[in-house]
């Protein structure tokens, strides 16, 4: 809900306070998760909570290769931000690491079987 000025600024709340909980050596991975259904509107709540929180990577849900999800691309070239995992189903087991041959492999079919 990134339109939600107080839910951003508690999520940037409950970040600086994890920072001041850390140790020296504590590791915090912060993870944008965005459902790959919410097109431009994905870029916005990217820009949005990136400038919240500082994101570290990106996962993304309802991932099915259409060629919508090219802005996903548009995320991680504009934040410079890396994708970490794709999800294509319903469970655990279809959470998968990012591949970047095989996304725009997948991207690149569809583009081209949608202009047949």
């Amino acid at each position: 809900m990134h339109s939600i000025t107080n839910l951003v600024r508690e999520l940037s709340k409950v970040d600086r306070i994890c920072k001041t909980q850390l140790s020296d050596d504590g590791v915090c991975k912060k993870i944008l998760v965005i459902d790959a259904t919410t097109g431009q509107n994905g870029m916005r709540q990217s820009e949005v909570l990136q400038e919240a929180v500082d994101v570290d990577a990106v996962i993304i849900t309802k991932y099915d290769s259409s060629a919508k999800e090219g802005m996903l691309a548009a995320i991680s070239r504009v934040l410079n931000l890396p994708f970490a995992h794709l999800e294509r189903g319903e469970h655990l087991d279809d959470l998968e690491l990012f591949n970047p041959d095989s996304y725009l492999n997948e991207l690149l079919a569809d583009e081209l079987h949608s202009k047949r």
